[in-house]
C-alpha cells in the first residue's frame, strides 16, 4: 500500500499525508471487464472457453493477459 501511495504521489503531487488507500476484496462474481463477470474460483477455464473471444474483442489491450491467463487455467 505504501508503494501505491508513493507513486500516487510521484504522479499527482499530493503528499502522503492526504491519501487514503484501500484494496477491498471482493468476490469475482462482483467484478465486471469487458462487459463480463468474473467467473467463481475453479471456473476459470470453462469461463475463458466462453468469454475469451467475446473480451478480446471489446477490449483488445486484455489479449496479452488473456493469453497469460489461458495458459494459467487450461
Amino acid at each position: 500500500m505504501r508503494s501505491l501511495a508513493a507513486a500516487w504521489t510521484r504522479l499527482t503531487g499530493q503528499p502522503t499525508a492526504e491519501i487514503i488507500v484501500s484494496l477491498p476484496e471482493r468476490d469475482a462474481g462482483e467484478i465486471m471487464e469487458a462487459g463480463v463477470i468474473f467467473p467463481p474460483v475453479g471456473e476459470e477455464a470453462a469461463w475463458l472457453r466462453e468469454n475469451g473471444a467475446r473480451i478480446a474483442e471489446s477490449a483488445p489491450h486484455l489479449a496479452a493477459d488473456l493469453e497469460e491467463y489461458r495458459g494459467r487455467v487450461s
